[in-house]
């Protein structure tokens, strides 16, 4: 009896001490989203103005070794763009003027459409090598590398799209339909998690093009160039699904 005891005993305590994990957790991520709340009302939420955008550069296709751009970072006083040529990944220096500087290329690097550089000047990014896996990596003019050289920071079998956040010092991916925030140093175990289907993203309707982290902000770029409204962008508070996914656990 002693033993069955003490056996409904531990089973009770650790149903509890998840009771009161999931109880602490859902306490934060509802004050953090009434905070965020509190944060829009007084107008500190985010606000898009796309008639109010401004001309950075521009280039004339045709007078450089690229067609287009699938992503553009601030680099070195000028920019640092990707593009995909096959199956490898072009990363490209800017002047301010956006005028061609150098470029380098990783084989096997994949289709280029989002990628993020971390204080130090890393590059970060998904390439193609065993499934798909994050790298870091310097940018070096004139350079050409392959992508199973590189070591590998997470794997996955899905489509990886990654971003940094130098602010907050933060590294986001897309895996499957959701997108990761995590520690540099840890990428197999996010922060924060959000569902893009849950924040009206429709998976196999839209054409998924790239989104960039400014936490706790995502952005997802979505459309294709036969479309006439050509691409859609979605600014989301974390939060929000953190608090939807714990409210429907208790």
């Amino acid at each position: 009896m002693a033993a069955t005891a003490d056996i409904a005993k531990n089973a009770y305590n650790s149903t509890l001490s998840v009771l009161n994990n999931v109880k602490a957790a859902y306490d934060q991520a509802n004050a953090d989203y009434l905070d965020s709340l509190d944060d829009q009302a007084n107008g500190a939420g985010l606000d898009i103005n796309e008639s109010a955008h401004q001309l950075m550069a521009q280039y004339v296709v045709g007078k450089s070794p690229y067609v287009g751009s699938q992503y553009c970072i601030p680099y070195g006083g000028g920019y640092l763009i990707s593009y995909s040529s096959g199956e490898d990944t072009i990363y490209q220096q800017m002047d301010s003027s956006m005028k061609y500087v150098s470029k380098m290329t990783v084989k096997n690097g994949g289709h280029g459409s989002s990628f993020g550089i971390d204080g130090s000047g890393n590059i970060w990014a998904s390439v193609r090598h065993n499934g798909y896996q994050i790298s870091k990596f310097a940018y070096q003019p004139g350079a050409s590398i392959d992508a199973s050289s590189l070591t590998s920071l997470y794997n996955s079998p899905d489509l990886l799209r990654v971003n940094y956040d130098t602010s907050n010092n933060l590294v986001g991916y897309t895996t499957a339909e959701s997108y990761c925030v995590c520690d540099p140093g840890n990428l197999s175990n996010p922060k924060k998690t959000v569902s893009l289907s849950a924040m009206g993203f429709s998976v196999g309707q839209q054409t998924w093009q790239s989104q960039s982290l400014s936490y706790p902000y995502i952005f997802w770029q979505s459309g294709a160039i036969t479309q006439i409204v050509i691409q859609r962008l979605l600014d989301v508070l974390m939060l929000t699904q953190i608090l939807r996914n714990l409210s429907k656990a208790i």
